[in-house]
């Protein structure tokens, strides 16, 4: 058991902190996305939200 804490824990570390290199010139893009449903007093309310987003890269790893 604790052996799979730390590894969870290790897995954890390596994924949030891992990052790619952009080229000079290279274009990037996506979206991200949020849904929400709530019940209050009776009452239901959804959302949906899509932030597009689009990065062109000025120098080797600074894209703006």
């Amino acid at each position: 058991m604790r052996k799979m804490i730390i590894a969870a824990c290790i897995l954890l570390v390596f994924a949030t902190a891992s990052n790619a290199q952009i080229e000079k010139g290279s274009i990037l893009g996506g979206i991200n996305g949020n849904f929400s449903f709530t019940k209050y007093h009776e009452r239901t309310t959804t959302a949906l939200r899509l932030n597009a987003y689009s990065l062109y890269a000025l120098q080797n790893n600074f894209a703006a």
